[in-house]
């Protein structure tokens, strides 16, 4: 038995009817289904252990199908089975009492983790996260890592191939990584050097700005002026600057 396998007597006890716990909203994504619904934790304090030692299928009660965009339909089953291999990722928009459902340390041990942002790339989704991994980890590792099946993502965002304008925002999302394709680790270097320049383009525009023309009037205000970022070829309205 594997560290993340589940003992056989909590494995039977959660998918007892018997043993119910708390219920978390979630939300099922899959290359041909969307639905929002609740699951029971059963004998488990978070969702990410719960699904990880589920086999099979992920039972879902009060189900609603959704449509792709993640509009809801008029489609509701107070009981659905859903194939594990059939789901990309589980999504939670608002965590539960029990929190985000990633533990600090993994039994008990004193080896420090910390978040590093990925990207995963599916058949429909492009998804990026933060995942707690071992300091020592690198890419390879925890890609060809098989365990556990549903990795768990911190402030994820999912966006659709198929409509690039459809994006989600979740505080836990729960990845399937035998749907993934490709995974990236984001650069945050990059990414600062990004913003940097971003900042910088906004704060030459404001501050070179002048007025195409001058007032013909006194009375006439500032912020009616019409300006042109020389640099960028901008036009501005309701410049601050004065000749």
């Amino acid at each position: 038995m594997s560290a993340w396998d589940a003992p056989a007597t909590l494995a039977s006890a959660e998918e007892s009817p018997i043993v119910s716990g708390l219920l978390e909203e979630i939300e099922l994504v899959g290359p041909h289904l969307r639905v929002k619904g609740t699951i029971s934790l059963g004998m488990f304090h978070r969702l990410s252990d719960r699904v990880n030692h589920s086999r099979g299928y992920i039972h879902v009660r009060d189900a609603q199908l959704m449509r792709r965009n993640g509009d809801p339909t008029n489609l509701l089953v107070e009981e659905l089975m859903i194939n594990q291999d059939e789901i990309t990722f589980i999504g939670q928009q608002l965590a539960g009492g029990t929190g985000a459902g990633v533990g600090e340390s993994f039994g008990g041990g004193t080896i420090a983790r910390e978040a590093r942002r990925y990207v995963f790339f599916t058949a429909g989704h492009t998804i990026s996260g933060d995942v707690q991994v071992y300091g020592e980890s690198d890419l390879a590792s925890f890609v060809e890592a098989t365990e556990p099946r549903f990795v768990p993502l911190i402030g994820a965002r999912a966006r659709s191939l198929a409509d690039r304008r459809v994006i989600s925002h979740y505080e836990l999302l729960l990845l399937n990584r035998t749907q993934t394709t490709a995974v990236a680790e984001a650069s945050r270097s990059h990414r600062q050097e990004r913003t940097d320049r971003i900042v910088a383009v906004r704060s030459s525009c404001s501050v070179v700005a002048r007025p195409a023309r001058v007032a013909p009037a006194p009375w006439i205000s500032w912020s009616a002026w019409r300006c042109t970022c020389p640099r960028h070829g901008r036009t501005l309205r309701r410049c601050s600057q004065r000749p």
